[in-house]
């Protein structure tokens, strides 16, 4: 039977079991602002999009993967399509298993969903015994934790670029060249370079690039046709889309789509 709980986070924090769990909605477009949590966290959306910063990350999270964030690590949270959130806070000094320091991405395997979901079914507050145990124990073990940079975002500040950015995600497949988006940032071409190289770390046609690929899943996760979004962000045919994607993302599109 499930047992219903209280959808206000910081009601998990100091229970007595060293792993709490919730479950909660949140709409399109809904902004957690900026905040820390006492106990590590595993956030995980079984349907939908969110996107996830830290102080120097930003994350896009799909349902194949979830995010691991250390005890008071300040974060905010973005729900880019309806999401279906579920969280684990886990007091990480009652865990055997090491567990990284540093926010970092999990691959969400089959299981370990089911696992999840079933544990924030589960009255774990009190404490792990029994049947309860046995799924907090496979889940940890079943915790694979992913390189760096995989569905990472790298962010821009200098308000020059963020204009180019805004007005390049509202148009993802613009084919507008170097030169005419540094002429919207009113700098030369080497200059928009040089500063976008120094906040991203990456060259206009992979930053480009990575704000499509950034669309492309929300889009995929959404239901629209792999197709569609690849002849509307501006590629020739779904196979180098495809190929992009997935030499980029470490998926493939098919992955993702619903």
């Amino acid at each position: 039977m499930r047992v219903q709980k209280s959808q206000n986070r910081d009601d998990f924090q100091n229970v007595a079991g060293y792993v709490s769990a919730m479950a909660k909605s949140f709409p399109l477009g809904t902004l957690n602002p900026r905040h820390a949590h006492r106990r590590a966290q595993l956030v995980f959306a079984v349907s939908g999009v969110m996107e996830l910063s830290t102080a120097g990350c930003h994350w896009l999270i799909p349902p194949q993967r979830a995010l691991w964030v250390p005890a008071g690590t300040e974060h905010e949270m973005r729900a880019r399509t309806d999401v279906e959130l579920r969280t684990l806070w886990v007091r990480v000094e009652d865990v055997t298993v090491p567990l990284p320091s540093v926010p970092t991405l999990v691959y969400v395997t089959p299981l370990l969903r089911e696992l999840i979901v079933r544990a924030v079914e589960l009255p774990i507050e009190d404490g792990v015994a029994g049947a309860a145990a046995q799924i907090i124990s496979l889940i940890f073990s079943e915790l694979h934790f992913v390189p760096p940079g995989e569905f990472h975002l790298p962010r821009v500040s200098d308000p020059r670029l963020v204009r180019v950015e805004t007005q390049f995600k509202q148009n993802p497949g613009d084919t507008r060249g170097l030169e005419e988006w540094a002429a919207i940032a009113n700098m030369s071409a080497r200059t928009f370079t040089r500063h976008l190289k120094d906040e991203t770390g990456l060259s206009f046609a992979d930053w480009r690039q990575q704000i499509r690929l950034t669309e492309a899943m929300v889009r995929l996760v959404g239901g629209e046709s792999i197709t569609s979004i690849a002849l509307s962000l501006g590629y020739e045919n779904t196979g180098s889309f495809s190929r992009m994607f997935k030499r980029a993302m470490g998926v493939s599109p098919s992955d993702l789509a619903i």
